[in-house]
This record gives C-alpha cells, sequence and structure tokens, in this order.
C-alpha cells in the first residue's frame, strides 16, 4: 500500500505571508535608524537654533508673550528660507531623534528579522517536499528513511490539539525521529498513517494517548429528511382511528 502526503500549500503560505511581514517591518526599522532618524536630528536640531535665536531677541524687546513681534517674524523667516535651501519641508521638525531612538530601532529590526528569515528559509527548502509510506516502512523527499520493525514508539503527546506526531526508531543502532504534522502535510494521508503505524507496531508502543478509531463505516441507509419510518407512521394513525370511533353520532352505535 503506497501513501503519500506532499507539503500542503496552507504552510508554505503561512511561512511565505510570516516572512514578508517581518522582513517588510525589519526594512523599514532599518531605515528609520540609519536614514530617516539622523536626517531629521539634523533638521531639529538646526530648527532648534533659529528658534532659541529668535526667542531671545524677543526677550531683549520686553514685550508680552501674546504679542507677535518683528523677532519672531524674522526668525521664522530666515528658518523657511534656509529649509528651501536644503530641500527640507518647512513645517516644525519636532524634538530631535538622538541616536537612542535609531539604537532601539536597530534592536526591533534584529528581533523581527530573525524570524523572518528562518521562515524564508524554510519557504524554499519546504518546496515540493513529502513523507511516503509503504508496505516496509517510511521513506522522504529529505533522505530519512525507516523500517516498521525498526520503530520503538509512537508519540501522541501533541496529536489530539496539534495533529503532531513522533516516531521514534532505531536504526543500525543509531536513533531517529520521524514527526508526522497533518497540518504541515496532507492531512488525510498523515492521518492514514498514524493509523497504519500504529496497527503494524501495536498498542504497546502508542505513548501519550490512545489508538485512532477506525475509519467510519457507511451508515445504514436512513429515511430522507423530513420522512418517517413505516412502523413509527402506523404507530401515529392508530390514535386518529381511535379518535374517529369516538366522534361517531350516538345513535350510529350498537347498543348493548
Amino acid at each position: 500500500m503506497l501513501q503519500k502526503a506532499n507539503i500542503h500549500q496552507r504552510y508554505r503560505s503561512w511561512l511565505r505571508m510570516v516572512a514578508l511581514f517581518c522582513i517588510g517591518v525589519t526594512l523599514w526599522l532599518l531605515y528609520d535608524g540609519a536614514i530617516a532618524y539622523p536626517r531629521q536630528r539634523v533638521r531639529a536640531e538646526k530648527y532648534l537654533e533659529f528658534k532659541e535665536a529668535g526667542e531671545a531677541a524677543r526677550a531683549e524687546e520686553h514685550v508680552n508673550e501674546n504679542v507677535v513681534t518683528e523677532a519672531d517674524m524674522k526668525w521664522k523667516t530666515e528658518w523657511e528660507e534656509y529649509a528651501k535651501s536644503q530641500g527640507w519641508a518647512t513645517r516644525d521638525p519636532g524634538e530631535p531623534k538622538t541616536p537612542t531612538y535609531s539604537a532601539f530601532q536597530f534592536i526591533l529590526a534584529v528581533f523581527l528579522g530573525i524570524p523572518g528569515l528562518i521562515c524564508a528559509l524554510m519557504f524554499f527548502r519546504t518546496r515540493n517536499r513529502w513523507i511516503e509510506m509503504d508496505d516496509d516502512g517510511f521513506g522522504s523527499s529529505w533522505g530519512q528513511e525507516l523500517k516498521f520493525e525498526e520503530i520503538t514508539s509512537l508519540d501522541k503527546k501533541k496529536w489530539e490539539k496539534k495533529g503532531i506526531a513522533k516516531v521514534s526508531y532505531n536504526r543500525d543502532g543509531r536513533k531517529g525521529t520521524l514527526v508526522l504534522d497533518d497540518w504541515k502535510f496532507d492531512t488525510d494521508e498523515t492521518k492514514a498513517m498514524v493509523r497504519e503505524i500504529e496497527a503494524r507496531i501495536g498498542v504497546d508502543k502508542i505513548v501519550n494517548g490512545a489508538p485512532e478509531p477506525p475509519p467510519e463505516e457507511k451508515q445504514e441507509d436512513a429515511p430522507p429528511v423530513g420522512e418517517q419510518p413505516a412502523e413509527q407512521q402506523a404507530d401515529e394513525q392508530e390514535p386518529a382511528e381511535d379518535q374517529a370511533t369516538e366522534d361517531e353520532p350516538a345513535e350510529d352505535r350498537k347498543t348493548p
């Protein structure tokens, strides 16, 4: 009996989605930390120079703080002219982004970049992967092989909730583990492999879980929806006949 479980596209789609998201955000964080924040810091510091000079000139005029003076207009005009000459926006750039901000962006990029690269690598590595079972044992696209008689245990600790079963085996004195995952590989084929392993190795080698029930047998033909069995229909008709007898006129009944 040949059974083959190919890598499931939903798993590869998940890997692709996570990889694109993590790598995309990582590139954005690196751009902010290496380019955007240093540029903003230069603009913000220059803006503060013009602003502080204008405030110092205003302080010498000794006017009410709500009054717009010539010094206020002068520093703002000078700032706008300077910003335009540098190709900058003339609005207030805000507080300068210190090197600490850039360092924080780099730290976040590391935490997101590593899982992104791992998922990207797994996406390319899992292309065309498969696990195959025949009458003798198992083989895989990555070269892992084992015979049924070499299996030492079937661990089903994560099978019920996550669909993961670990097949431990001893091949030529070397121990190994084959992981069957019905989310990463074709679900029905993987479940069929687990049932076949249980039938071959016996209950005593199944750990952390119960054996799988046999495939559901075809149920007996049931009456169509809304249609009752003939016996039930007959039982329901009897009270109606009795009622009809009770409703007959008195003169139609035989007197003793």
